[in-house]
This record gives C-alpha cells, sequence and structure tokens, in this order.
C-alpha cells in the first residue's frame, strides 16, 4: 500500500470536500474557484457544500454554471436569489437555516439527499401540527410492529416533536411499559433526529439517518445508579423504512421493517456498586439486500472493556489470579461478518475476536448450494430437523486462525506458578502431555505425533495456529452436523474434511484422522500387508517442498502490512518495489503447492500487479478477498475505485473495504472514514467516521490524525477546537504525514490553533506537504493559485523558491504561470 496510491485515491474521494476553509470574518474577503470540479451529478454534493461555506451570490452561481442539470442547481438558485434580492420566499421555500454553515449534526449534510431532490426544499419553518403529524405516524408504525402487539409489551412515546432544516426532531423519546409511573422501567433517549423523512401516500414512513443521543436503560429496582442499567451516549439508525398498510415492499428492503444498519457509541453498562463495563461502539449493518436478504451482514463491537475484578467475578476466577495476566481492564472487540452470493449461492461467515495486546481469534467458513428461499420454506414446516436434513449447502473450507501478542505466555506462566512448577519445565512438558492424550483418546499414534510437534512448535516461540478444513470434496452440512452430534465414530467424519495444521505460518501439515480403532486395533494393523492389491495412496509435494516454495514468494512479494506473513519476513509496502521477473515463477510454484492458501493466492497477485498485469491480479486478489485475506480486501477495493483490472465500482470497493476493515486493517478503516465525511457514496456519517479514523491512527496511518484534525476544524461530531485541530497535525508531522506538514502550515499561516502567524515558516510547512504529494496542497498552492491565504503568506512561498534557487521574479503575491513552473522545477528536481 503505497503513499501515491493512498493520496491518488484521497484526491478522488475528497479533494474538494475536505478543503479546509478560513473561519469567521477572514472568510467572506477570500475567494475560492468552485467552478473547478469536474462538472458531473457525483461531485454535485460536495460542490455545494463548499458554495455553502462561501456563502457568496457568486459562489452559488458557480455551482450553478457547474452542474445546472444536477439536483443541487436549484437550491444553489434558491440561496443566490435570496443573498442579492431577499425575496427567496417569493420564489421558493425558503432553504434551510444552516445551510450557509456547516452540517447542524453528525451524519447530516443540511440538504435534502440526492435521492430526495426531486421534492420541494426543506423549509426553515414548519407549522408545529405537521410536525406533530410527521412524530404521531412514525409512533404509529413503530408501536404496530408485531413485537410490541403483546398486552405488556412496551411502547413508544415522546414529549415534542419540532421541524428544523427538513429534519424531525423528538425529545425524550422513550420506549417504555410502564410510562410517567413510579415503576417504570425501558429504554430512553434525549433527542432524537429523523434526518430528511418522508412520508408516502400509501403511508409508508421513510428517513435517511435517525440520531439518538442521551440514552439510558432503566430497570426499576434493578441494579445501578437511579436504576440505570447501562447508558449509551449515542446511536444511529440508518435508512428507516416502515411499510404502510397494504404496500407491496421492494426486494431490496429486508421486508415491511428494514434498516440498512443500527449502531450505538458510548455505551456503560452498571450494577448497584456503579459502572462495570464499557464499550466504544457496536453496530450491525445490513448491505446489498435482494429478495429480502442482506448479501452481506456485519455485526461488530469495539473495545468492551472490563476490569481485572469483573473479569474475576464472571470466570469465577481468584482476582489475584487474574491479576497475574496483567490485563487491566480487559479490552475485547470481536465481528461477525456474514456475505451470501445469489449468483452463486455462495455463503461466507467470518468472525473474529481479539483480546487488546493478547491476541486475536479469526474463523471463516465458505459454504456452498447456500439458498435462503429453500431455509425459509424449510423451517415453514415447522420441522427444524427435517429442515436441516433437506438442506443441500455444503461445507467448501473453513479455517480457524490463533494470533498471539502475548496473551499465551501469560496463561503458561501463571498456570506453571499456580502449579509451583518453573515455567520452562511447566512448557516442555506440554507437547508430551498432549502426545499421551491424543493416542489414548484417538489410538492414532501418527495424529497424536503430529499435534504433539505443532504444539512444542507454538509454546516454544508463540505467534500463530492455523487449522485449516479443506475437503476434496463439498461436504454436506446436514451430514457433518449429525455425524458430528450423533455419529458413533467423529473422526471419520472429520476425517473427509482435509483437516490441516499451520504453526507459526509454516506450511500445513495434514491431520491424518483415521476411523476410531477397534479393540486391540493398531495404526500399524490398519497398515496394507505385503502382496496386497491396495498400493501406495499418491501424496502431495513433500511438505519440507512446499515449505520452500511458500517460503520463496514470501520473501519476494509478501505485503509489509499483511498480518497473517511470517513475522521473520519484512515484506514489501509497494508492488513497485517486488521484482516481479524473480517473484512471478517463485510465486506461481508456491501457489501450485499450495493453492488453498490465502496469503499465496495475494502474493501472486501483487506480482502480477507489479508485472502490470491487472486483470490476473485483480482475479487473484479477489479469490484471496474471499477467502479472507483482509489485504487483499483492501489492494481489491483500491483497484475496483481506480478501475484497475476490473470495471470501477465505488460501492463494491467499499463492500470490501468493511470486510477488511471488520478484520482491523487500518488502512480500509481510513478510507472507510473519508467516505463517511464525504458522504458521496454512503450517507454521511461523521461521528462513524470519526470511530474510523482513531481505529486507522491506532493502526498506524498517519493521514487519519490529519483528517481527525479536520474534523475538529470544521466541528463534525465535536465543538469547533483549532487548538486540538493543530494538535492532530501536528503528530501527522512528526509521522512524516504529507498532509500534517500541509495543514501545520495552514494553520500557521493564519494563526489559528494557538500557532504563531508566521508566513514564512507556514510556506516552508505547506511546501513540504506539497512536495511530498498532499492533494489539498495541490488544491490550494497549485490549482487556487494559494488565493485562500494573504499576499504576505503568497509572498513567503514565492520566497521560499527563491530561496531553494527555483524562482528569480519578484515577490509580487501572485502565483502566476513563473511562479507555477518554478513550483514544477523544484518538485521534479526534489523527487528526482
Amino acid at each position: 500500500m503505497t503513499a501515491v496510491r493512498r493520496l491518488k485515491l484521497a484526491a478522488m474521494l475528497s479533494a474538494a470536500a475536505s478543503v479546509l476553509f478560513i473561519p469567521g470574518a477572514a472568510l467572506a474577503q477570500k475567494s475560492f474557484d468552485v467552478a473547478q470540479a469536474a462538472a458531473n451529478c457525483a461531485d454535485a454534493k460536495s460542490h455545494f457544500e463548499i458554495a455553502r461555506e462561501i456563502n457568496t451570490p457568486d459562489a452559488y452561481q458557480a455551482h450553478i454554471d457547474a452542474f445546472p442539470n444536477c439536483p443541487y442547481a436549484e437550491f444553489a438558485r434558491i440561496l443566490r436569489d435570496k443573498l442579492t434580492k431577499g425575496s427567496a420566499a417569493a420564489k421558493a421555500p425558503p432553504a434551510p437555516a444552516q445551510a450557509a454553515t456547516a452540517p447542524a449534526s453528525p451524519g447530516s449534510s443540511g440538504a435534502p439527499a440526492a435521492a430526495q431532490a426531486t421534492t420541494a426544499p426543506a423549509q426553515t419553518a414548519v407549522p408545529a401540527d405537521q410536525a406533530k403529524q410527521m412524530a404521531e405516524v412514525l409512533v404509529d408504525r413503530l408501536n404496530k410492529l408485531p413485537l410490541m402487539q403483546a398486552a405488556d409489551a412496551p411502547k413508544v412515546h415522546y414529549d415534542t416533536a419540532t421541524m428544523k432544516g427538513g429534519n424531525l426532531i423528538l425529545t425524550n423519546l422513550r420506549l417504555t411499559k410502564l410510562d410517567r409511573q413510579a415503576g417504570w422501567s425501558g429504554l430512553t433517549f434525549d433527542e432524537a433526529r429523523v434526518v430528511a423523512p418522508k412520508l408516502s401516500p400509501d403511508g409508508t414512513f421513510e428517513a435517511d439517518l435517525v440520531q439518538l443521543k442521551g440514552g439510558s436503560i432503566r430497570a426499576d429496582g434493578e441494579n445501578g445508579p437511579n436504576d440505570r442499567v447501562a447508558t449509551i451516549q449515542s446511536a444511529t439508525v440508518g435508512r428507516l423504512y416502515l411499510a404502510g398498510s397494504g404496500g407491496a415492499v421492494g426486494n431490496d428492503r429486508l421486508g415491511p421493517v428494514s434498516a440498512d444498519g443500527l449502531s450505538a457509541s458510548g455505551i456503560t453498562g452498571y450494577n448497584r456498586q456503579g459502572a462495570i463495563f464499557t464499550i466504544a461502539a457496536v453496530s450491525l449493518a445490513a448491505t446489498g439486500t435482494s429478495a429480502h436478504v442482506p448479501n452481506t451482514l456485519a455485526l461488530s463491537l469495539s473495545d468492551l472493556s472490563l476490569s481485572a475484578a469483573q473479569m474475576a467475578a464472571g470466570t469465577e476466577s481468584p482476582l489475584a489470579e487474574v491479576k497475574k495476566l496483567g490485563y487491566d481492564p480487559f479490552v475485547f472487540s470481536g465481528d461477525l461478518v456474514l456475505k451470501q452470493d445469489p449468483s452463486t449461492k455462495t455463503l461466507v461467515l467470518q468472525h473474529g475476536i481479539s483480546l487488546k495486546d493478547g491476541g486475536q481469534l479469526r474463523l471463516q467458513a465458505t459454504i456452498d448450494a447456500f439458498d435462503p428461499a429453500v431455509i425459509e420454506a424449510t423451517l415453514a414446516g415447522g420441522n427444524p430437523a427435517a429442515a436441516l436434513m433437506s438442506l443441500a449447502a455444503t461445507l467448501k473450507n473453513a479455517r480457524l486462525d490463533y494470533v498471539d501478542q502475548s496473551l499465551t505466555g501469560k496463561v503458561l506462566t501463571m498456570a506453571a506458578q499456580s502449579e509451583n512448577i518453573d515455567p520452562k519445565l511447566f512448557t516442555a512438558a506440554i507437547p508430551s502431555v498432549v502426545k499421551e492424550s491424543v493416542a489414548q483418546a484417538t489410538g492414532s499414534a501418527k495424529l497424536a505425533e503430529t499435534l504433539a510437534s505443532a504444539t512444542d512448535s507454538f509454546v516454544s516461540q508463540p505467534k500463530s495456529v492455523s487449522l485449516s478444513l479443506d475437503p476434496s470434496q463439498p461436504v454436506a452440512l446436514a451430514q457433518l452436523f449429525f455425524g458430528l452430534m450423533g455419529g458413533s465414530n467423529p473422526l471419520q467424519v472429520l476425517s473427509q474434511l482435509g483437516p490441516s495444521v499451520s504453526v507459526n505460518g509454516a506450511a500445513p501439515v495434514p491431520l491424518q484422522l483415521a476411523a476410531l480403532p477397534q479393540a486391540g486395533e493398531t495404526d500399524a494393523a490398519k497398515a496394507p500387508t505385503p502382496g496386497s492389491s491396495q498400493g501406495p495412496v499418491p501424496s502431495a509435494p513433500a511438505q519440507a517442498d512446499v515449505a520452500s516454495l511458500v517460503s520463496a514468494c514470501d520473501r519476494l512479494a509478501a505485503d509489509a502490512d499483511d498480518p497473517v506473513k511470517p513475522a521473520d519476513v519484512a515484506g514489501t509496502k509497494g508492488i513497485e518495489e517486488i521484482d516481479h521477473a524473480r517473484a512471478i515463477p517463485a510465486c506461481e510454484a508456491a501457489h501450485a503447492a499450495a493453492p488453498n492458501e490465502p496469503r499465496i493466492t495475494f502474493e501472486l497477485g501483487r506480482a502480477y500487479a507489479a508485472a502490470g498485469r491487472d486483470a490476473d491480479a485483480a482475479r487473484l486478489y479477489r479469490e484471496a478477498a474471499d477467502a479472507g485475506e483482509s489485504v487483499a480486501q483492501y489492494e481489491l477495493a483500491m483497484d475496483y475505485y481506480n478501475g484497475r483490472g476490473v470495471s470501477p465500482d465505488p460501492m463494491e470497493a467499499i463492500k470490501l473495504l468493511q470486510a477488511s476493515a471488520a478484520q482491523g486493517n487500518g488502512y480500509a478503516a481510513y478510507w472507510l472514514g473519508t467516505e463517511k465525511v464525504n458522504g458521496t457514496n454512503i450517507p454521511a456519517d461523521y461521528a462513524g467516521a470519526m470511530e474510523l479514523f482513531r481505529k486507522a491512527a491506532d493502526f498506524g496511518v498517519p493521514e487519519a490524525l490529519t483528517e481527525l484534525g479536520k474534523m475538529y476544524y470544521r466541528g463534525q461530531n465535536v465543538p469547533v477546537d483549532y487548538a486540538k485541530a493543530l494538535d492532530y497535525f501536528r503528530r501527522a508531522a512528526v509521522k512524516n504525514a504529507a498532509s500534517g506538514y500541509f495543514y501545520v502550515g495552514f494553520m500557521e499561516a493564519l494563526g489559528l490553533g494557538g500557532a504563531k502567524p508566521n508566513p514564512a515558516v507556514a510556506a516552508a510547512d505547506m511546501m513540504k506537504g506539497l512536495l511530498l504529494g498532499d492533494a489539498d496542497a495541490q488544491a490550494i498552492i497549485v490549482d487556487g493559485g494559494a488565493k485562500t491565504f494573504d499576499v504576505s503568506v503568497r509572498k513567503a512561498i514565492q520566497t521560499y523558491l527563491h530561496n531553494e534557487g527555483f524562482y528569480s521574479g519578484t515577490a509580487d503575491g501572485v502565483l502566476g504561470p513563473g511562479t507555477q513552473q518554478a513550483i514544477a522545477a523544484w518538485r521534479s528536481a526534489k523527487r528526482g
């Protein structure tokens, strides 16, 4: 993942929307050429928001000229006329009051979404009875849900309803059984903001987004301060849909009641003593719905934090023993992703759970012949067992990975101390115990020896363990289930799955699961007798040969950011660093020897990409991505953005980024955050974007620090705070991020956030960002002629170029052709 490729995507996603503008009165004195954006409706929203920030008739006219046939042109005309003539009310309903400012709330653009642009613009003042009517329809639809029909079921209530900027605002929204009575319990939110609500003639209620804040779950007399069970800082429901009575529900909906996603952040749980756990965020998202079934369903939980005392209580362990592990608090994260392809009837399951600074456990399974319609029909018969037996779904492959960070060593040390044994002696004895136990349980000396060897390799140097199932032929799930649960010989069933184990990145070793022996039967007794007709079974290449081939491919083509590559392999950041002439034959041989190893499949794709074979690279990236290779998912997403080897498809790119980010890939989280800020391909969600940027920054993506600074600069999801913005910019610069250097200079040029106005220092920092390839530096300094800044800053840029030996003209503050030629020559010389 190279900086050049990241910057190229940055320019495409957010070059216009991410530019920071001078705040306050200084904004009115500056100009910005908004007409430079590409004239297509895909860019209209970002372009319109830039015009809103400038808020001048010329800016709105520039938008109208650039996008005359796009939805936001009409809004631009209204705002232009309002500023110039003060008569917008006579021509059309007035635009939202906050249209000339940043969005009023996280995730809200302050203007109707493009999908609703054919309706009348939202009004600043809506009659109270209209807001009441909209609120009553929403509450009525919710209270008529099937789950709400029981006599003792809770009901939805609210206090007040108002309309602001086209959004419905409800106060004290609550779901309670006993409303306003002494013993009430339930869920409440201080405020609910229903973004762009829409009521159809058939009674269907829709909204782009529902944002909730100040949540509390209360169980009277149960536990916690003021009987709180939990508090929730904020929650979001995406694309809410409540069908009217009698209307047909399209296949792109989950059903009469659906939403694209649910999320909550800032969750704290309580008991009588106080807080017992916190959760940073939890979310459930469904995408690509067809035939009322989501093509992708993703559940994630971020940073579940439990104290050592709470872990001890929950596991019924002595607190002193739990504290020996050295985690306080214990911080867990997890995810579950189900992705089905209706065209191939394939279902991919991905599940992971991790302990921060401890380790990660991940499961992936691929199921063929998966047909939701068959499942629904068979379950409707009321006999789950018969329904399961009737399924044709088969297990194609599965893999369970454990990647250790420090947990294994701590557990072994704690266990040794508990037994009063020297930790080294305790660890050395474990393989023998495993060998003896497996041999006694299965009667297979070969299996016992294999597992003992794998155990020895892992406990000696704990890094990773992978258990793979690769059956030579698909195995019916029904057969597998009943064979394991009720069969007399589970090992015989498992032997059909082609199990193998890999330790610390070594080549997989097959697990020879023989049938459980009869009384007195041994492995030797089951071996072919001399002269029998049973010949030797053909075998795969010798394990040493396979390991050698895999190792060669890893050394030549591994990605430095791949979490599953061998620890002793450095890898390369970008494909341009790969010697494809050597890597392609090496990785082709490794792929032939280990065709079911996703990492090798991905690395062969990287080698092809280095040779310019983009279509072959994308094909292999897809194979590895479908098998759960997180970096392959990221790289394939980049291909879909850039149309490299595949047809451009931003939505497919986003799906791949979501899958990769769910596995902890920080680069994928960064681009998802950019998408959520930009709001072009998916709904804007500032709270979600900030969470993703923080994860990316923790992962080591320095550009994410810049994006966090921008959000504090603009006041997106947080109050405007220039000091924090500058701090994030400086942290990004320390990590050598081009955007960090540019925005440190930007703040120095404007004297914001505590930075002293210093044109010379500002020019040097901004030019460093430009040299390293920052897209915003290009947009403002080169494309915009640095007109955003005072003449003193523009002169400082010319002086900087003069001191570097590339500009000999007058420092007049006009970055015309002569200055631009000097910039081009300076960049060429420095980069060369």
